[in-house]
């Protein structure tokens, strides 16, 4: 037992020369990336904190312009258009504000005075009338509207009381006595080309003890001509790096952008501020991200090349030192015939399951870090830093790590069956939905290399495992999918009920299988010829995973093959699987 110890302690040195070299190169990366990703981050906050203040001081310059317009009213007792147009026009809006906005001096009518109201603005706007005709306990016409143009003649009478939004917010205002803002709306003016707008909205009161409204005065606004011009303004020149989303009531109402990849990484802020009574959010996204310099690229891509390399080393060591130890054990059996050397083979196949189950485990650990950079290093962001070169090597590390997962899990999974410590848990599902599902997992890769598939499936409800079920079906259809031609492959999925169990099979037009090496195929660590393991790699682990996993569902597995024709994987498993939960076998 001496030599099996020493075979656990040196299968260890690799694994921790392996996470040493892979804790530098991350280390070293890191180092690299801190720096610059601080920087960004302070200058997203900067950046946010100068375009809410702007949007904060525009609305806040609206709100003024509502008061103004509600003192000059107070103090007069009746206002022409032409005393409004003066004062508006007094107040230089156009070139205050480079966004189109219109001001209106909004009346407050009852339902008992409509027709004398009418017939009084009737004296100064020939044929004014309250527009759309509707019965009311109160209207909110617009009497003027400036800065007044053709365009907008047909708004003047029209009942800001008619439309829900418009009179929500009118009547907010009265009840609060101040300046509201109104919810998302589209002006009339844009029905044909909707923008988004709102409306900001103050009571002109005639007793504001008894709470008696004289009339409004509003102030109409479209958000996309304001929120770029707020853009450039806190920006100016380098508006192009950053993108901008501002949300309010769960609705996009400004992108600026409009990136596809918006908000799909860490470099994006948000920060939610209140606007007369209204809660806006601000997002903002670094377009250009940071970059990392040449070096760290260099040593991260050598560093987890070595990873993959100290895995294969780290295997082929193992597997010659357990192989050199069976062989002397079994000689020793051979020659000495002893129980005693009969235990020590038994001990020694356990400890060999014990330590490959240990080293799948350490070698598994380091992958969510590859996986994790890889795709880092593969973000648009990076991307454009890195030559093609660059580029394909970071490609083959995550799709050798990819290979070294699918192996590790074949081994973990393997160790399992052959410990016994799967457990089965059983569940109702339908058959036929469960395979359509799994041949779903498949279509790019079929669609692919032009594969035409034949499904003919009974529909069937199992009570069956349907975690185990379903790696059985997947493991066959991947190497029927790896053994035929492109344009020319066919692969044909039947399932019927036979007795008390399912029949499932799958059957490709591939190279097929010689009789000699069907009786092997099922055999762990098995594969037909070393071309086709070079060709479409694996550990010859994925047949010998799909027996036991039958045997474990009540069914056995077998094969049906003619080489340059056809192979036919069948397998049984019980309709109604009763069995307890831990099972061992």
């Amino acid at each position: 037992m001496k030599q099996s110890s020493g075979l656990v302690s040196d299968g260890k040195k690799p694994i921790i020369i392996l996470l040493i070299a892979f804790s530098i190169v991350t280390i070293a990366l890191a180092d690299s990336i801190y720096e610059d990703f601080n920087k960004l981050d302070e200058e997203l906050k900067q950046g946010l904190d100068k375009m809410t203040d702007a949007l904060v001081d525009r609305l806040k310059d609206y709100e003024h312009v509502v008061y103004a317009g509600r003192g000059f009213n107070a103090g007069s007792e009746k206002i022409s258009f032409e005393e409004w147009d003066v004062f508006i026009k007094s107040l230089e809006l156009s070139n205050r504000f480079d966004d189109s906005i219109t001001v209106s001096y909004v009346g407050y009518v009852n339902s008992n005075n409509k027709e004398n109201f009418e017939l009084e603005m009737q004296k100064e706007i020939e044929n004014y009338e309250i527009i759309p005709e509707s019965s009311s306990e109160f209207y909110f016409p617009i009497k003027y509207i400036s800065p007044y143009s053709e365009e907008l003649e047909f708004l003047i009478g029209y009942d800001n009381a008619f439309e829900e939004k418009r009179r929500l917010c009118t009547l907010e205002s009265i009840e609060i006595k101040k300046p509201v803002l109104s919810e998302i709306l589209i002006l009339n003016q844009d029905i044909e080309d909707p923008i988004y707008a709102s409306l900001i909205c103050h009571t002109i009161f005639s007793d504001i003890e008894k709470n008696s409204p004289e009339g409004f005065v509003t102030l109409a606004f479209r958000y996309d001509p304001i929120l770029e011009n707020v853009f450039e303004e806190s920006f100016g020149s380098d508006a192009d790096k950053f993108q901008m989303k501002i949300e309010y009531e769960g609705r996009t109402v400004y992108d600026y952008n409009k990136s596809t990849n918006f908000g799909k990484n860490e470099f994006s802020q948000y920060k939610d501020i209140t606007i007369l009574n209204k809660d806006l959010r601000l997002t903002l996204d670094n377009l250009e991200g940071f970059s990392v310099s040449n070096l760290s690229y260099v040593v991260a891509i050598i560093g987890y090349l070595l990873v993959g390399l100290a895995y294969i080393a780290t295997k082929k060591y193992i597997e010659n030192k357990i192989k050199i130890e069976l062989e002397e054990t079994e000689k020793e059996i051979i020659k000495e015939q002893t129980r005693e050397k009969i235990v020590r083979l038994q001990e020694l196949d356990k400890q060999k399951s014990e330590f490959t189950s240990m080293i799948t485990h350490e070698l598994k650990t380091p992958l969510g870090p590859i996986f994790g950079y890889c795709e880092v290093l593969t973000h648009p962001k990076f991307r454009n830093k890195m030559t093609d070169e660059q580029l394909d090597m970071v490609k083959k590390i995550e799709n050798s790590a990819k290979t070294l997962q699918v192996l590790i899990d074949d081994l973990l999974l393997i160790q399992k069956l052959v410990l016994g410590k799967i457990t089965i848990k059983n569940e109702k599902f339908t058959l036929k939905k469960f395979i359509q599902e799994i041949i779903e997992l498949h279509n790019n890769i079929i669609k692919e290399k032009n594969i035409k598939m034949q499904f003919n499936v009974d529909d069937i409800t199992l009570n069956s495992d349907k975690l185990r079920l379903g790696e059985i079906i997947n493991n066959l259809i991947n190497n029927s999918i790896d053994f035929v031609s492109e344009n020319t492959g066919l692969i044909e999925i039947n399932a019927h009920k036979d007795g008390d169990k399912v029949k499932i099979s799958i059957k490709d037009n591939g190279i097929g299988i010689k009789k000699e090496d069907q009786s092997s195929l099922f055999t762990e660590f098995y594969q037909v010829d070393t071309t086709l393991r070079r060709k479409h790699g694996g550990t010859g682990l994925g047949l010998a995973i799909c027996k036991r996993l039958t045997e474990l569902l009540g069914g056995q597995i077998w094969v049906e093959s003619e080489v340059g024709k056809f192979t036919k994987m069948t397998f049984t498993v019980l309709v109604d699987n009763n069995r307890i939960n831990e099972n061992n076998f």
